[in-house]
């Protein structure tokens, strides 16, 4: 397939660039930013110039479509959720109008459980139900979780009207291994933002292979929906057992399925059966 990757040099974008020319795909790589390590040219350009976005993406298969702002940061609303949701109508309307089949979409876990932003929000606010998984009800409570959630809807949209195959990814915190080696000590001081997103992290790794199972699943191509999924590792930030976790430092979370039950945080397993993937990071080792 040709494939189009935004967000190209990025930690999860680089790594989706390496996988997919792996596997013989014809990789369009796009960033704000060059780096000399890739094995495809990047094309340097602004997501926000409409005309610059309608030149490179053309005659395409499918793209992954992973540049956004990634936080709320600097906590700028109307930049923020503006710009996000310009990029994202940019590409993805250049996606259909260039013969896309596939579309995915890096969304957040911030959707469902938004790191407090904004004056007044509850730092000790809970996660949602847990398990959480991609049938999790939005709640975003800053302007880069509802840029998100926009763009979550914008997908069922042109899946409807132009019958693209669409997934919408909302990844949890990400990092390379090597830097979750660091968490637990800087946990020490304040849970409460590891708390309200369950504790759950994800390797750059374990998401780029994630990316490409969904763009290389046949059953997810064109004519196949829209979808949300939630993927996470199948541990946590402070190496416990889900129980245990969860009888410690959030026990007044209602819970979707008896305790004794809950393996991981985040159920992953309609993704598995869906794509095959599952995430190989699973611990935290300092």
């Amino acid at each position: 397939m040709k494939i189009v990757v935004t967000g190209a040099s990025g930690g999860l974008g680089s790594g989706v660039c390496r996988l997919l020319t792996e596997q013989g795909h014809e990789v369009i790589a796009i960033d704000l930013v060059d780096r000399g390590d890739l094995p495809v040219k990047v094309h340097v350009m602004n997501l926000l110039d409409r005309p610059a976005v309608d030149r490179v993406i053309v005659g395409i298969d499918a793209v992954a479509h992973l540049g956004n702002h990634t936080d709320f940061i600097p906590p700028d609303p109307q930049m923020i959720l503006g710009e996000n949701t310009a990029m994202n109508m940019n590409v993805f309307q250049a996606a259909i109008n260039a013969g896309a089949k596939r579309i995915v979409f890096a969304s957040s876990i911030q959707v469902v459980a938004s790191v407090p932003r904004l004056p007044g929000d509850d730092p000790d606010a809970p996660p949602p139900p847990l398990p959480m998984d991609g049938d999790t009800p939005a709640k975003p409570t800053n302007p880069y979780a509802l840029s998100k959630q926009l763009a979550e809807v914008m997908l069922e949209y042109f899946s409807k009207l132009y019958g693209v195959g669409c997934v919408s990814v909302r990844f949890p915190w990400m990092a390379p291994m090597e830097r979750f080696r660091e968490v637990p000590a800087k946990l020490a001081g304040d849970l409460r933002w590891a708390r309200r997103l369950a504790f759950s992290f994800m390797s750059y790794l374990d998401g780029a292979r994630l990316v490409a199972a969904i763009l290389n699943a046949e059953k997810l191509g064109a004519g196949s929906g829209a979808r949300i999924y939630l993927p996470a590792s199948t541990g946590n930030f402070l190496n416990m057992p889900a129980g245990e976790l969860i009888h410690r430092f959030m026990a007044g979370v209602p819970l979707r399925r008896p305790i004794d039950q809950i393996t991981s945080v985040v159920d992953i397993s309609r993704i598995t059966a869906e794509t095959g993937w599952t995430p190989r990071d699973n611990q935290i080792v300092s």
